[in-house]
């Protein structure tokens, strides 16, 4: 049984996917089961990597953050809390509501909006000090350069998006199966004449995951006339952390954070 579903796993990342499909499948995985649980508690506050490289970059203490794919609103009680003013904006109306109903009992001036993240049309352009995207939200989109340049847009010049991926070398077994299937993929889009992403993996119930090297997130960040000041492993190795600025800046206020650490042990 359990070869015949690695089989059927391996079928399913040569099947062409599109962006309505994708969102579909997120809503349904975060809205149900041990992932809506997971999603909606707001107990578990920040871990370690967020809070210090929040408490790093977000300097300016009266700016306004917006928070994508923010679930239940961990993050964004939790940041709040340290006197910012945040908008939350999730995909599942299940967990949008949940954060609603801990606001209104706590009497947390909060607003959170149901959402998909890739409709940013109706946030005010230039709008926003930092922007953040935990938990590898990213990871769920499959166009995600327009998805970069939407936030972009909602950005102030001087403003900061930090944004979490998947490590795909946190598991071994995970990164050589990558390989080998980026291998596979290579040679079907050449004789199949494909347009399968490499990178991306697809499980058995169809949820859509990218786990990209920092290259090609790298290279998204620059197609999206963003600028990377710096990357590193969160202190479990699960996710990548990047940290971007707005390209638009002229006259930084920010010093260069290319050599610079941030200590996470």
């Amino acid at each position: 049984m359990d070869i015949k579903r690695k089989i059927s796993e391996f079928k399913n990342q040569f099947r062409e996917i599109d962006e309505q499909q994708i969102l579909r499948e997120v809503v349904r995985d975060y809205s149900t089961g041990g992932s809506y649980e997971k999603t909606a508690n707001i107990n578990q506050n920040l871990n370690p990597d967020e809070e210090k490289v929040i408490d790093f970059y977000f300097k300016n203490k009266k700016g306004k953050v917006l928070a994508l794919g923010c679930g239940g609103g961990r993050e964004v009680f939790a940041i709040k809390k340290k006197g910012f003013d945040i908008l939350g904006i999730d995909i599942s109306e299940r967990l949008i509501e949940s954060a609603r109903v801990y606001a209104k009992q706590n009497k947390i001036d909060i607003e959170f909006y149901t959402k998909d993240i890739m409709e940013l049309e109706f946030l005010k352009p230039k709008s926003f000090d930092y922007v953040i995207m935990f938990k590898s939200v990213i990871g769920n989109i499959k166009e995600r350069v327009r998805l970069l340049r939407k936030i972009k847009k909602v950005m102030k010049p001087e403003g900061i998006l930090i944004f979490t991926t998947y490590y795909r070398y946190s598991n071994i077994k995970r990164a050589i199966s990558l390989a080998i299937l980026d291998t596979f993929k290579f040679f079907f889009n050449i004789f199949k004449r494909k347009k399968l992403e490499y990178s991306s993996w697809r499980t058995n119930y169809h949820c859509y995951v990218h786990m990209p090297s920092v290259r090609l997130t790298s290279r998204e960040i620059k197609k999206a006339k963003l600028k990377l000041i710096k990357y590193f492993y969160s202190k479990s190795m699960t996710y990548m952390f990047f940290i971007v600025k707005n390209k638009d800046l002229k006259t930084s206020k920010i010093k260069d954070f290319w050599v610079q650490k941030i200590q996470t042990k």
